[in-house]
């Protein structure tokens, strides 16, 4: 086994490319052994926001959303994951139309920032927009919540 310090400097010398292969190679066990190792190393606060959104066409919504998420993931330094939940298929007729996900930022200063003056941001928020259930962002983004 390689010592800590040189593991390192091969982690750190590697490119995003490098690492993504390598993840590959190993086992189904060792993947998880190292995401559970990575989860753990330390604890650090962050910066949620859990969406809630009613539209006129939950299925266009949540293409929109996903596809958004896998922008945001990459081109922002400060939101490392999200999770789209989709919209619910058996539910109660009120939470039928209503979509859902999870977004995670490093700080409140970040989504404030980074996030909401990324260009393509304001895109997206321009397309969800247009998908609103009663055109009211305020009624359809009713029970979305950001929180440190």
């Amino acid at each position: 086994m390689a010592s800590a310090a040189s593991l390192q400097e091969q982690i750190v010398g590697a490119s995003e490319d490098e690492l993504q292969k390598f993840f590959e190679t190993l086992s189904e066990a060792d993947r998880s052994k190292f995401l559970l190792a990575v989860a753990t190393a330390s604890w650090t606060d962050g910066f949620g926001v859990c969406g809630r959104f009613a539209s006129k066409d939950p299925v266009e919504t949540t293409k929109l959303v996903l596809a958004d998420a896998k922008i945001q993931v990459n081109e922002e330094v400060g939101a490392p994951w999200m999770t789209v939940m989709g919209h619910p298929r058996e539910a109660p007729e009120a939470e039928k139309d209503k979509l859902f996900w999870v977004a995670a930022f490093h700080s409140k200063e970040v989504y404030h920032t980074e996030h909401t003056n990324r260009p393509s941001n304001k895109t997206f928020v321009s397309e969800l927009m247009a998908t609103c259930a009663t055109g009211n962002p305020i009624v359809d983004m009713n029970g979305t919540d950001r929180k440190s």
